[in-house]
């Protein structure tokens, strides 16, 4: 019996002395104060086709939220404190005394608490949707037109405790206590450097392409890949130097950047081409690695594509509509990285919130062969197409101009282009077998045309019939 008990002297020493290791401990607390609720209800929103749950690590440099998706995807929220009119992040040791100096290496420098973050997306959208900014002013009523914005309230008083988000306004009061626990993913930016464990995360030292688009031009394109239901996509990069007009001798050359998007799916594949201008498509580079250093990458003149499950990759369609600017890196590890950066247009001078991206390559070439043999492959691969005869048309009514710069002393004639004002001027043949047929046709239409005037006539009704079956070319 002595072994299961004991005596309530010592265990009252015993925590009088736990006390005393505790006063030692120290409490951080985190307070923040915002009016931009619009613009957190569409980041908050925006990551949440991941994973609800998510991990949200509160710094003195701002909030970071990370999710992930079956560690073949993640995403990860920046939110700077600029955001803020008011962003606190303090230490206290247990007298209550905030600690200024932060020498001290147990002092902690951040807060992590898993959270729900579509109950908070939910409640960040219902409150910016029922906001008197967002309804429509009545002229009539100039009492109406005076909108106080909705101003939101940020408390944290560290492990233990609840998430408490207030909404307030000059007419109520709205406050929610949002539930934390403790969340089992593992931050892939604490073990950088850390060549034991390889992380869902882009390795700059080992960048294989970069590119920088147009948010806008790029929803467009995944909403058209979506509506065709996509399985299987491939990016095709290329920026190989090709020459000048059709003949393959040209000695004037230049670089020719290419981004294609090749869908598979149900109707087979269909490749989809990203405007090369460059407003549109800022920036396209690929690198190699460098002959005379090992791990260095070089800019090069090659070709390069890439296969991703379309069903996760649809999933930052979202927030990509929302931002205004795309970056996309890829390593030579089969990860691939979008930057989204989203401004605020209500707050000008907000740098803007970033929201990134990792994506699993379904199959990665991490052999120098299967590197070498992946040119070849992306290059067959993008020929399934032939490019050669599609044009680009502003003005359906606007003629062939030949240029002579562009044009190559080659011998192949020109090849005949099917059109539809060519088949409706096609001229008659000159065979004998080809006027008979003509004239037979002419006159079973006068036969036909006679017998329905013959039975207006039977039925004494005026009966009048439009139109009749019609033939229309399709061309593919």
């Amino acid at each position: 019996m002595t072994g299961l008990f004991v005596d309530s002297q010592i265990s009252s020493q015993g925590s009088e002395g736990d006390n005393d290791t505790h006063r030692g401990t120290y409490l951080a607390s985190f307070s923040a104060c915002t009016t931009q609720v619009a613009h957190l209800a569409d980041v908050f929103s925006a990551i949440t086709t991941l994973n609800p749950q998510a991990l949200m690590i509160i710094k003195p440099s701002g909030i970071v939220v990370y999710s992930e998706y079956n560690h073949v995807s993640n995403v990860q929220l920046n939110v700077d404190p600029s955001l803020f009119s008011l962003f606190s992040f303090l230490v206290r040791d247990a007298n209550d005394v905030v600690i200024l100096s932060q020498e001290d290496l147990d002092v902690p420098t951040e807060l992590r608490l898993g959270v729900d973050v579509s109950l908070i997306s939910d409640a960040f959208a219902s409150v910016a949707a029922s906001s008197p900014s967002t309804k429509l002013k009545n002229p009539n009523n100039p009492a109406n037109n005076h909108s106080d914005p909705v101003t939101c309230y940020f408390t944290y008083n560290g492990e233990g405790h609840p998430l408490v988000i207030e909404f307030e306004d000059n007419l109520m009061s709205e406050k929610i206590e949002f539930l934390t626990f403790y969340t089992d993913f593992a931050y892939p930016y604490d073990s950088l450097g850390d060549s034991e464990h390889e992380e869902l995360v882009i390795n700059h030292n080992q960048i294989q392409s970069e590119l920088i688009l147009k948010s806008d031009v790029f929803s467009n394109l995944l909403a058209d890949l979506h509506q065709i239901n996509t399985v299987e996509l491939y990016i095709y990069l290329s920026n190989e130097a090709r020459g000048l007009g059709k003949s393959k001798n040209s000695k004037i050359r230049f670089t020719d950047s290419q981004l294609n998007f090749i869908s598979r799916g149900p109707i087979g594949h269909l490749k989809l081409i990203y405007p090369s201008e460059r407003t549109i498509l800022e920036k396209l580079v690929l690198y190699g690695k460098d002959p005379t250093k090992k791990y260095n990458m070089v800019p090069v003149n090659t070709s390069l594509i890439s296969c991703y499950n379309f069903a996760n990759f649809i999933k930052i369609f979202r927030a990509v509509k929302l931002s205004s600017k795309c970056k996309i890196l890829k390593d030579l590890n089969g990860v691939l990285s979008i930057q989204l950066l989203c401004k605020n247009n209500i707050l000008p001078t907000y740098a803007g919130t970033l929201i990134t991206f990792h994506h699993l390559e379904v199959s990665s070439y991490l052999d120098e062969d299967f590197q070498k043999d992946q040119v070849e492959t992306a290059r067959n691969f993008n020929s399934i197409f032939d490019d050669e005869n599609y044009e680009y048309a502003t003005d359906a009514n606007a003629k062939e101009i030949a240029i002579e710069e562009y044009q190559e002393l080659d011998m192949e004639a020109e090849k005949t282009r099917l059109t539809y004002a060519s088949f409706m001027n096609q001229p008659n043949s000159n065979s004998n077998g080809g006027k008979m047929a003509d004239n037979n046709r002419g006159q079973e239409g006068l036969q036909k045309k006679r017998k329905r005037e013959d039975k207006l006539d039977d039925n004494g009704k005026g009966i009048h019939t439009v139109g009749g079956a019609v033939e229309v070319p399709l061309f593919l």
